[in-house]
């Protein structure tokens, strides 16, 4: 039986715990053919719309602190297709995240079930722009 050691780190939300060490833990591959991999690029099951990354509020704020000319940089480095990474989509985060400055909700759930409102027609003036 194959097995495969797993390290832990922890980060929780109100408690000193900030990539804290945990106890390993092995995985163990019941079925090791299982994890056979066969590539054959003559057949497609989807269509590719493109690649990115996540864009944070954290990043956002270093960005705001370069120059113009490094934040026209890092931007070329990240979307330009030829001298770049060629990304064509990101994605953010609506709410706080591991990465934000703070912890925070945008809209309370409560607020949006009781007042029949789209999350999305209610927007906060964003801390950082990209």
């Amino acid at each position: 039986m194959l097995t495969y050691p797993v390290k832990i780190s922890l980060t929780a939300k109100e408690t000193s715990a900030r990539l804290t060490e945990q106890p390993d833990i092995t995985f163990k591959a019941i079925r090791p053919e299982m994890h056979t991999i066969t590539i054959d690029s003559r057949k497609r099951f989807q269509k590719m719309e493109g690649f990115g990354g996540a864009f944070t509020e954290a990043a956002a704020v270093t960005l705001q602190k370069l120059s113009q000319e490094k934040q026209a940089e890092v931007m070329k480095a990240y979307f330009d297709s030829n001298t770049g990474l060629g990304y064509s989509m990101g994605r953010t985060h609506i709410n706080s995240c591991d990465f934000a400055l703070g912890n925070y909700a945008e809209m309370k759930w409560t607020a949006i079930l009781s007042s029949n409102t789209s999350p999305l027609s209610t927007t906060a003036p964003p801390s950082c722009r990209w």
